[in-house]
């Protein structure tokens, strides 16, 4: 039978659905899979039973249409009906009785038609419910690869917040995030109970592991304190403190070699020092960096909610005053913050400011005090100290302003300038006719730090004249001792120019002989308490004795500070100490009054000269 025309412009050009014809009618199986493939259908047929499911299974067809005349039996017809049904597929069943329909219309088909068969209307029906089905199919792949899709980008999403929020390094939460969930603690409804305490953790010295050791073995060290105090927050031994226990715990990598630590709960302030020294502890354990121990150090600052910061911002500002603080005492150390440190770092600030001012505007000067062998009483150098004569608050002490110039920074100019100064100071001498001595200058650590310091004092030598071994760096004991290997090697650089190395303050910090052998110094100043002690205390005599006889045999040269008396001079001379410096002979003078000193004067009685009183009892420690 020829297809209408009508029908045939009908029919669209798109790939053929598949068309499962069940039926066991002759007629059927002969005329059906035409009509269906002159509606645009792919026509197949099998029989019911087992090859009708297996064609189901394995075609897959857009439509089925079932002959329910077709002698299936009720099992047969609803095992049909089952594997369509669980695979989404029509039915047009064709029912030749009222049961028939009833039982395809509450078996769930798609269509039902009467007998006998129109294929004409069948085939349609079956185009349109294959259709559908494929679009309904395509919608649901469509709908899968759109969930897959969102799936994905909030996948991504996650990745980005994560990488965001956490530090790749060490894979603690980042600054960012630290301060979110420190606020979102603050901020939740119930509050947080009991205390909150804020830590702040601050490697000490973290720069020689990179110079020393590189950038990768600094990772490694870093990684490693992440993990430590990971463990901390992780640890319920850290946190179980009597009857109170933390209820709340972070930490995160802020920055550089900067870590934070929340800790939450009825926790007293006694608990917080606690848990600031096992902190310290556990960051203190030897770390294995390529075969070799290193042993960082920290410094820790504590801010606590409620009374010190209402936000996160403001328990880091505050944490970070008491870090400073910490730091400022030596390292290693933790402090908590306490109002009076604010009012000191603007007292400090404040300062720093004028010192800056002062500094630029030429108000610094420099006062030179002699240095005199003790067997001849002969001038054999100078010192040059640093002062500052304030404009409104008249001349400020060293120890007030040198400790501010140096946490900021300034005192690599300022140090510079001295040095400069020292030395065409002392070139000013030797034009004038006097003989060649030692120029002595102080060293701030802060130039030590920089790298260059070498380069440095070797142009100064060049452009004032003056030979090396003319110049003397004085440097802190307590400050050059915990020095890294890098600033070792800056000072024996300093040995080989020519320059003289000395070791100011010795007796007041860590002295320890296997430093001295490991330092390239040629000597030694005896701390000023050991002198004045040893008039009344023969314990102090013992140890400056001790002092000099262990410095003698390193073939270290020995120099008393602060001597103001005949009766202590004698005491230098009994040691064998080879020089000394103090009021005995004069205080620090300007150029001119100590230009007469050279010119004649007699050393060896206490007297003024022109441009310094004697310091009070508070001013006699390092001065630049």
């Amino acid at each position: 039978m020829e297809v209408p025309e009508p029908l045939r412009e009908e029919i669209p050009r798109v790939e053929r659905p598949l068309a499962l014809l069940v039926c066991r009618d002759t007629g059927g199986r002969r005329w059906g899979p035409r009509w269906l493939e002159r509606a645009g259908l792919e026509g197949i047929v099998a029989p019911p039973g087992r090859e009708a499911l297996r064609a189901i299974e394995l075609r897959d067809p857009g439509v089925v249409i079932f002959d329910s005349a077709s002698r299936a039996g009720g099992r047969g017809r609803d095992k049909i009906y089952q594997a369509c049904t669980a695979r989404d597929v029509p039915i047009l069943a064709i029912c030749a009785t009222e049961k028939q329909i009833q039982h395809a219309l509450e078996s769930g088909v798609a269509d039902v038609m009467r007998r006998p068969i129109d294929w004409r209307i069948a085939s349609h029906r079956a185009r349109r419910l294959a259709r559908s089905h494929l679009s309904m199919r395509e919608l649901v792949e469509a709908r899968s690869a759109l969930d897959r899709a969102i799936s994905l980008a909030a996948q991504a999403s996650l990745d980005r917040e994560r990488q965001i929020n956490i530090d790749r390094l060490t894979r603690l939460p980042n600054g960012r995030a630290f301060r979110r969930l420190v606020d979102r603690t603050l901020a939740a409804p119930s509050g947080p109970r009991g205390t909150v305490g804020l830590f702040l953790v601050d490697l000490d010295r973290f720069g020689a592991i990179n110079a020393n050791y590189g950038r990768e073995a600094g990772d490694a060290v870093l990684a490693r304190i992440g993990s430590r105090l990971s463990e901390c927050v992780t640890g319920g031994d850290l946190f179980a403190l009597g009857r109170r226990r933390a209820r709340t715990a972070a930490v995160a990598r802020l920055e550089n070699d900067r870590f934070g630590l929340m800790v939450g709960g009825a926790l007293a302030t006694e608990e917080l020092a606690e848990i600031a020294r096992k902190v310290l502890e556990r960051i203190s354990a030897r770390v294995e960096v390529d075969g070799v121990a290193v042993y960082p150090s920290a410094s820790l600052g504590v801010a606590r909610w409620p009374g010190e910061g209402r936000s996160a911002e403001e328990l880091l500002r505050h944490s970070e005053t008491a870090l400073l603080d910490a730091k400022r005492r030596g390292g290693g150390l933790f402090s908590f913050y306490r109002r009076s440190l604010d009012e000191l770092a603007g007292q400090k600030l404040e300062l720093d400011t004028q010192l800056r001012r002062s500094f630029e505007r030429g108000e610094l000067f420099l006062r030179y005090q002699p240095l005199l062998e003790v067997k001849s009483g002969r001038v054999v150098g100078a010192e040059a100290l640093l002062r500052w004569d304030h404009p409104e608050r008249g001349e400020i002490a060293p120890l007030d302003f040198i400790p501010v110039a140096e946490e900021t920074g300034l005192m690599v100019s300022i140090g510079g300038w001295v040095l400069e100064t020292a030395c065409r100071q002392l070139r000013s001498w030797i034009d004038a006719g006097h003989p060649p001595m030692r120029m002595a200058v102080n060293l701030s650590l802060c130039q030590l730090r920089r790298g260059d310091l070498p380069q440095t004092v070797a142009k100064v030598l060049r452009d004032a004249g003056i030979e090396a071994g003319l110049l003397e760096l004085e440097l802190s004991e307590r400050g050059v001792l915990r020095q890294d290997a890098d600033s070792i090697g800056q000072l024996r650089a300093l040995k080989a120019l020519g320059v003289r190395l000395s070791l100011d303050d010795f007796g007041t910090g860590d002295s320890v002989i296997a430093h001295l052998r490991r330092l390239p110094i040629d000597s030694l100043k005896i701390d000023r308490s050991f002198v004045v002690g040893a008039s009344e205390n023969e314990q102090d005599a013992a140890i400056a004795a001790a002092i000099t006889a262990m410095a003698h045999r390193l073939d270290i040269a020995v120099i008393a500070e602060g001597v103001e008396s005949d009766e202590e001079l004698g005491r230098l001379r009994d040691w064998g100490c080879d020089e000394y410096q103090g009021f005995i002979c004069s205080p620090p003078a300007a150029p001119e009054a100590f230009a007469s000193l050279l010119n004649g004067t007699s050393p060896g009685s206490p007297r003024q000269l022109e441009g310094e009183t004697r310091p009070t009892p508070d001013e006699t420690g390092r001065e630049l």
